[in-house]
């Protein structure tokens, strides 16, 4: 298994050195020797590749902290203090940054300005950037970027990992992810499962692989210990059963009880042949790996009487653990000394030079070491809390986590919500809500002196964390609770997030609610940028009642008042929303410069939106080729955010499709968009669009049967908007069955004010009034009406584009 296992290390390793990059997970239970695997493989190598290594822990929950920990140790000890841009490139990339970063960036950096919700980077967007800033840290030299226990990374970190299955390919670096899916304690298992999953259904790529490390077999006993021991081993058949029976064919419960037999000289070494010195029902074996553990460590304390000490203090602080953490917590100044006693008379730790660091031989070590602590672990982590503080550290995670296995429930508390804010400010969303969450389910944080303080600036930013995440009704719920805005700057925060959740909903009373409170917020004196940022929202509330000259003139006003503010990325946004009330000729120039801006400022999920919002325009006018090309470039963008806005631009590509009378290609790409889309109205309008195409393929009655209940769900969804789409389709279909009654009366229902929003509603509502008529026999043939937006040789078929109004 070792054997395969190193050639396929060895084959991804020949990829990365003719520059294309792999990924591998190697997945196992603890002490089936998936460290062991990477470190037999790491010292093959002639020592020209350029390896980064990191590590999950579970003492901390700051975000990207393992790729965090191995930049600044690989870039602290090459070249960067050399070069400014390379930091400045990480702060970009990795905003959340140590106090080594800081003296080299710029005054401002990303994030969320005086705490008002807006488009900023989010994690996703970060991840090409970063990607591309490892790949420039290593240059042209091959690279292995080791990641080991991935089961304890924190979840911006392994979303990062999920988004590397798809683009490892494009570099020169081969990224080894060791995972112990069944460690206790995990704080999301199904996260890890799903993470598992995700690589599983990807592994027959070659430059995706995944290996599953498993207990040896009874057969190949004598040659796993022959490995550990290096020399053949010689065992009778009671012996072998009885210490298979033991160990279970785990690599490092077997080489615990080597050496344990060894020590005991109850295993001997002879004419090149370990063999026992007698069979063991005759000999002293231990129980269990524990009992093993506990006799290394008694032999150990007995020798080195402060090894104790260090080592349950490096127990509580990790798998891996500094010398001078430990000389400063205990007082002592000859750590470094002590440790390499231990490291030589029994190997319980050993020293990782590189990374300056030490680390406990296996991480059952520590967890046995740490589980015999009892009450002198809570002093431990006080002392390891206090000394955090004390050194400044950024991490406000692991003070908490500290202070919360001391026992101490405030501060545990209030560094908790320290470290929500953190995440807050630099964008890692999901990690805020989390942490915000588990305040909330403890209950800790409602005795809380800082709760009692600011409780107002609690609830404001755990309706912001769960705004950012999607959870609109949860964000509503949150800002209803606030009835004590301290300032009217603050009401106009809460009031302007509000508005936010209500335009994400879907019911036309929220965007009445939402219009009527900010055309209240706007009247009120207040900083232009926050005037301008109320303003481009209520061009979105307005956009949704179908009050398109009130959007526009608030659009003007909005413009001026960001430009006047210089907020560039604000006036971005607010121009991608000129395609909702202008013509294309006109919007177009106002769509491009807000995807220049946002590309300017590195802002992808704007780029996308920006683009799909173009190509709708180019769509209008029957510009086919310019509207491919814009969505194809939008969905290069979209791939590297891991699939953002897949299912508006694929909806939008099948529309150039079929309008070209490529239905075929059309009906294909429409049902890869479904299965992207998660909202319920993107479900709508693309299962409008396949209606249409059953209309133009299939026949009229299978299509009419879909179209109704495709209008029963628009009025159950509250989007009926959408409904004029379906009623002019359900009339091309009544038509084409010759009941002109019925497709008159759809005509009748058709909403005849959303002509104002695209003139192709009322174009394609005449048509048809047209058709049917004459078709009943009512009326002469005229002169035909151009279509605009219909299926290749069926023009009086209407398909939906997709467009983004939202932030």
């Amino acid at each position: 298994m070792l054997g395969n296992n190193l050639k396929l290390l060895a084959s991804l390793h020949a990829r990365a050195l003719t520059g294309s990059g792999s990924v591998v997970v190697i997945c196992g239970e603890s002490g089936l020797g998936k460290t062991y695997t990477v470190e037999t493989f790491l010292a093959s190598l002639n020592g020209a590749d350029v390896v980064l290594r990191a590590s999950g822990r579970p003492q901390t929950s700051k975000p990207l902290y393992p790729l965090y920990e191995a930049l600044t140790e690989y870039l602290g000890k090459a070249w960067w203090r050399r070069y400014a841009q390379p930091a400045r490139d990480l702060a970009v990339a990795l905003p959340y940054v140590g106090s080594w970063l800081k003296p080299l960036l710029p005054d401002s950096s990303p994030g969320v300005s005086a705490g008002l919700p807006g488009d900023i980077f989010t994690e996703r967007s970060q991840y090409p950037h970063l990607l591309d800033f490892i790949r420039r840290s290593v240059k042209k030299q091959p690279a292995l970027f080791w990641i080991d226990s991935v089961q304890w990374v924190d979840q911006e970190t392994l979303e990062f990992l999920k988004y590397l299955r798809n683009h490892a390919a494009g570099g020169n670096i081969l990224w080894i992810l060791s995972i112990n899916p069944h460690a206790p304690g995990i704080s999301s298992p199904a996260g890890v499962e799903q993470f598992l999953a995700y690589y599983r259904a990807a592994a027959d790529r070659e430059d995706v692989r995944f290996c599953e490390l498993r207990p040896y077999r009874r057969e190949s006993l004598e040659s796993l210990m022959g490995r550990i021991l290096g020399a053949p081993v010689e065992l009778d058949t009671g012996s072998a059963n009885l210490l298979y029976e033991r160990t279970q064919g785990v690599p490092y419960i077997v080489k615990t009880v080597m050496d344990l037999l060894r020590q005991e000289g109850q295993l001997v070494f002879e004419r090149g042949t370990f063999r026992l010195a007698a069979p063991l029902q005759e000999l002293s074996l231990p129980a269990s790996l524990m009992s093993a553990i506990g006799e290394r460590l008694r032999t150990v304390y007995r020798s080195v009487p402060a090894a104790r000490g260090i080592l349950e203090a490096a127990a509580v602080i990790g798998e891996q653990f500094e010398d001078a953490t430990l000389d400063a917590v205990l007082d002592l100044c000859d750590t470094y000394t002590l440790l390499n006693t231990i490291e030589e008379q029994q190997h319980l730790v050993r020293n990782l030079l590189e990374q300056r660091r030490w680390e406990f031989e296996h991480v059952t070590i520590r967890d046995f070491i740490y589980s015999s602590l009892g009450r002198t672990a809570a002093r431990i982590h006080t002392r390891l809390a206090e000394h955090l503080v004390a050194t400044g550290c950024d991490d406000s995670s692991q003070v908490a986590f500290h202070f919360r296995a001391a026992g101490n429930t405030a501060a545990a508390v209030l560094y908790s919500l320290r470290h929500a804010r953190q995440c807050l400010q630099h964008g890692f969303f999901r990690e805020a809500q989390r942490t915000l969450d588990e305040l909330w389910e403890s209950g800790d944080i409602f005795s809380h002196p800082e709760y009692a303080a600011d409780r107002f600036g609690i609830h404001y930013d755990r309706a912001l964390s769960y705004y950012y995440t999607g959870a609109y009704e949860e964000a509503l719920r949150q800002l209803a609770s606030l009835h004590d805005a301290p300032g009217p700057e603050e009401v106009m925060r809460v009031g302007l997030l509000l508005a936010q959740c209500l335009n994400k909903g879907s019911h036309p009373g929220d965007f009445t609610r939402a219009a009527e409170i900010l055309e209240e917020l706007a009247a009120q004196p207040a900083p232009r940028g926050l005037t301008g940022r109320v303003l481009a929202e209520l061009v979105v509330s307005y956009a949704h009642l179908n009050r398109y000259a009130d959007a526009r003139h608030v659009f003007v006003r909005a413009d001026r008042l960001l430009s006047q503010s210089d907020q560039p990325l604000e006036r971005a946004q607010l121009m991608r929303k000129a395609c909702i009330f202008y013509e294309p000729e006109l919007s177009i120039p106002i769509l491009k410069r807000a995807v220049e801006v946002a590309r300017r400022r590195r802002i992808d999920h704007e780029v996308v939106r920006a683009l799909t919002n173009l190509s709708t325009e180019y769509l209008f006018l029957a510009d086919f080729e310019r509207a491919r090309l814009t969505i194809e470039s939008a969905l290069r963008v979209g791939e590297e955010l891991g699939g953002f806005g897949m299912d508006y631009l694929l909806n939008n590509l099948a529309i150039v499709h079929l309008r070209s009378g490529n239905v075929v290609q059309g009906v294909a790409l429409l049902q890869r968009a479904l299965e992207h889309a998660s909202r319920a109205v993107n479900q709508l309008i693309l299962r409008v669009n396949q209606a249409a195409c059953i209309l133009a393929d299939r026949g009229p009655g299978e299509a009419a049967e879909l179209l109704l209940r495709l209008l029963d769900e628009a009025m159950v969804i509250g989007e009926e908007m959408y409904t004029t789409a379906i009623r002019l389709n359900l009339a091309a279909a009544y038509r084409a069955l010759g009941r002109y009654a019925a497709a008159l009366e759809q005509l009748a229902a058709c909403d005849t004010g959303l002509a104002e929003f695209d003139p192709a509603y009322g174009e394609q509502r005449t048509r048809l009034l047209l058709g049917v008529l004459q078709a009943a026999g009512a009326l002469h043939p005229g002169r035909p009406v151009p279509p605009r937006r219909s299926i290749g040789a069926h023009p009086e078929i209407y398909l939906v584009d997709m467009q983004f109004w939202g932030d």
